[in-house]
């Protein structure tokens, strides 16, 4: 498994995920909620950083409602008189934040965020709709080729635990599974099936010859992700795992 969201101790994934959640989405006939189904929500989040006590955590959000979290959980602030105001969103460039839960506003932490656009196609001034035959679809502009949204915040096991769970309030999104932001990757064609080989080994090599051999493998793909994600996001985390 490339990706290893959450620890493989049941007591430590519970601890950090915090108790299943059902979510309603919409109505039924009847009054009844509809429940999405894991396949219907397609928008997925996890500890991309090994789970302890450090400077700086990196919770990652890959999928089609990346930016719906980012507009939920993500209060940006920019220089100006008096308070604090907020800023626009620029992808691929670093915004310093508050982390705040979806529902409650209460801040979880201050830190960093940082979007990534997916492959994207530009848009048609009059009829707002993708033009594939003027303009065709132009990226990927992510490791997943999907949009997708890091948070940056402080590596304490409270304060991923209230991130990771308060993603989990959000009824478009669910945990990844493991290796899933790399599969998406695969099939997105941003990584060959070698490449995707070498960035494993890349990551578990210990050893200095273990290293070399690794890069050597995911060569071709590892600048490719860098000068992607990196424009004007220095210091995000640029591993697919």
């Amino acid at each position: 498994s490339l990706h290893r969201p959450l620890p493989a101790s049941p007591g430590l994934s519970f601890a950090l995920t915090g108790p299943p959640r059902r979510y309603s989405s919409t109505s039924g006939p009847h009054g009844t909620d509809l429940v999405l189904s894991d396949a219907q929500r397609r928008t997925i989040y996890a500890l991309s950083t090994p789970p302890g006590k450090a400077g700086v955590a990196v919770v990652r959000v890959s999928g089609p409602d990346a930016l719906r979290v980012w507009r939920a959980m993500v209060k940006t602030r920019g220089e100006g008189k008096g308070k604090a105001r907020e800023r626009d969103l620029e992808p691929w460039k670093m915004h310093r934040c508050s982390v705040v839960h979806p529902e409650s506003g209460e801040a979880l932490d201050d830190g960093l965020a940082v979007f990534f656009k997916g492959a994207w196609c530009a848009r048609s001034a009059e009829a707002n709709v993708c033009s594939v035959v003027s303009a065709p679809l132009v990226g990927p502009k992510s490791f997943t080729t999907e949009d997708v949204l890091e948070l940056h915040v402080h590596s304490g096991r409270a304060i991923i635990s209230s991130v990771l769970n308060a993603i989990s309030f959000l009824p478009f999104c669910r945990p990844a599974e493991h290796g899933e932001f790399t599969r998406r990757a695969f099939e997105g064609g941003r990584l060959d099936l070698t490449q995707v080989e070498g960035l494993r080994d890349l990551i578990d090599a210990e050893t200095e010859t273990q290293r070399k051999l690794a890069l050597r493998s995911a060569e071709v793909s590892i600048p490719n992700v860098y000068v992607s994600e990196s424009q004007g996001a220095q210091g995000s985390s640029l591993g697919g795992n």
